[in-house]
């Protein structure tokens, strides 16, 4: 349940630290794998647009680190297209291609060729896309396509994982028939409160 995020990026919840990990072997692999000039693991929200959670650490790829900035869900970029008709994509070579005419992308960024799945939370809602872009034209034949669809597997998997940690979290700190948070739910909050306060030189009261 996409209800049960506590922000609105995923990447930036502390519970998912261990699978960001794991979501980096993996699109560094794809990329190396792909002989790809990037790829990336982009989140997808319906009220900010897109924004890269991860992308691959090789040499080739121009921007290993990650700006932050969104992109919005109306600007024609290549993972708009997966989102939007929640179906893979592969483009491999968006040369002279009216469709991309203004894609920053492309006309920005180079990347004349991509391939993307969709990721999609258990409810069937799309979390974004795992995706790689090349500035050369590929040709990627069935076999390497379909490797992103293992890996799009794996994290779909710890999407679940994350769905399910949600929903035992809210059992456990919250009173069943009240729905208010129980002292553990209270101290939990108040924890991360103090931290924010801290954090931000912010005064805190109760």
């Amino acid at each position: 349940m996409v209800t049960l995020k506590t922000q609105d990026w995923l990447a930036n919840d502390e519970a998912m630290l261990s699978s960001m990990d794991k979501w980096q072997r993996a699109v560094d692999l794809m990329t190396g794998l792909l002989g790809a000039t990037a790829g990336y693991v982009v989140e997808y929200n319906d009220k900010l647009g897109f924004r890269a959670a991860l992308t691959s650490q090789n040499d080739a790829n121009p921007n290993r680190k990650l700006s932050g900035k969104c992109e919005p869900a109306s600007r024609n970029i290549y993972c708009r297209r997966v989102a939007q008709t929640k179906a893979s994509f592969y483009e491999p070579d968006a040369t002279g291609n009216p469709d991309w005419a203004d894609n920053p992308e492309l006309t920005d960024d180079g990347y004349v060729s991509y391939y993307g799945v969709p990721l999609f939370w258990p409810n069937g809602v799309v979390f974004g896309t795992l995706c790689v872009f090349d500035t050369k034209p590929t040709g990627y034949d069935k076999r390497q396509l379909e490797l992103l669809e293992c890996f799009r597997d794996l994290i779909e998997a710890d999407l679940r994982l994350y769905e399910q940690y949600q929903i035992m979290r809210n059992i456990s700190m919250s009173d069943p028939l009240t729905g208010l948070n129980n002292r553990a739910g209270f101290e939990m909050l108040a924890h991360q409160k103090i931290r924010i306060a801290k954090r931000y030189h912010h005064n805190i009261g109760i």
